[in-house]
């Protein structure tokens, strides 16, 4: 589930935490910065953005998210139609048109996706 609008306060700083289930689905948790929640992550917590600005946190829109603000580590991350982030490693193996199997994922399961 995506966060709520009213959610996002002016005058906090936020970032996304980047989840993965045990069942490869990966979603998006909205974290306010340097809280009890973005400190003390839990294992299913693959990655954190930096910190987002808030009107497009408020718009909600994925992609924009995605194109301008870098995961804690500095690298890029992207997001699909049906809103599955991949990283920009993951992304650029899938486009050279490797096997989905010998994908290196950046996290310990590859990723869910929607069905065809």
């Amino acid at each position: 589930m995506i966060w709520r609008v009213y959610e996002v306060e002016d005058g906090k700083k936020y970032r996304l935490h980047l989840f993965q289930a045990s069942n490869g689905l990966r979603s998006f948790r909205l974290v306010e910065v340097d809280s009890g929640e973005d400190l003390q992550r839990p294992g299913d917590v693959a990655f954190a953005t930096k910190v987002v600005q808030n009107d497009l946190l408020r718009v909600r829109d994925l992609g924009s998210i995605a194109e301008s603000t870098e995961l804690e580590s500095g690298k890029k991350y992207m997001v699909d139609v049906h809103g599955t982030w991949l990283t920009d490693t993951e992304c650029k193996q899938l486009q050279s048109r490797i096997s989905f199997h010998e994908v290196r994922w950046d996290t310990a399961l590859p990723p869910s996706f929607a069905p065809k």
